[in-house]
């Protein structure tokens, strides 16, 4: 790197700083790349790293990264998705598709094997938003119950339940068989629903 041209014949400077005004300068590098000409890149997970550079910490992704980041062993290549999973969970309670978002950046980017603690925030905040989930963020929900605290658990479970009937009445008849706080979400289901709700457990000939 260089802030003066130095390059000769042979010897080339990955980097130059030099005047962008100077016509001369500009003729003799007619095959580098010219920063100013270059499209900034846009990304969203840049976005929160260069704010935070600015002002650190005034987003939280410090204390995020601290947190939620301890059980993820991907190291850099982890900064990226976690960074992405900051942006979202800012949005999570007023935009449910960013829970959709977030189920499949853990999916895509992080794994199932890992992440513990990412994914318990996912599920944590899902169960919150659970009427207004789709699928694919309600099963994450439902498969990661033991990773919901227990107070956000006994806060939503009715809310939980009536989403998984109103979803698909079959699945609550498994949750029964697997104990736990899924059995729990199934029996909170079931007191909330009317008889002529309950029929339709059976057989689709017996629902009216």
């Amino acid at each position: 790197m260089a802030v003066a041209d130095r390059s000769t014949e042979g010897k080339r400077f990955d980097l130059q700083i030099l005047p962008s005004a100077d016509r001369s300068v500009r003729a003799r590098f007619s095959n580098v790349i010219d920063a100013e000409a270059v499209e900034p890149l846009k990304s969203s997970w840049l976005d929160e790293a260069t704010d935070d550079l600015i002002t650190p910490d005034h987003t939280g992704l410090r204390v995020f990264l601290r947190r939620v980041g301890g059980d993820i062993k991907r190291g850099r290549e982890g900064f990226r998705p976690l960074c992405d999973l900051h942006r979202l969970s800012k949005a999570f309670n007023t935009r449910p598709e960013a829970i959709g978002e977030a189920v499949e950046l853990l999916r895509t980017e992080l794994g199932s094997m890992q992440a513990r603690t990412a994914h318990g925030l996912v599920a944590n905040a899902g169960i919150e938003q659970a009427g207004k989930l789709e699928n694919a963020s309600l099963d994450f929900v439902i498969g990661h119950l033991d990773l919901v605290n227990d107070g956000t658990l006994s806060d939503n479970a009715d809310s939980l339940g009536r989403a998984i009937w109103n979803r698909d009445p079959g699945k609550l008849i498994p949750l029964f068989e697997t104990g736990g706080p899924r059995r729990m979400i199934a029996e909170h289901a079931l007191g909330l629903l009317r008889m002529d709700e309950l029929v339709c457990l059976f057989p689709a000939r017996l629902c009216t």
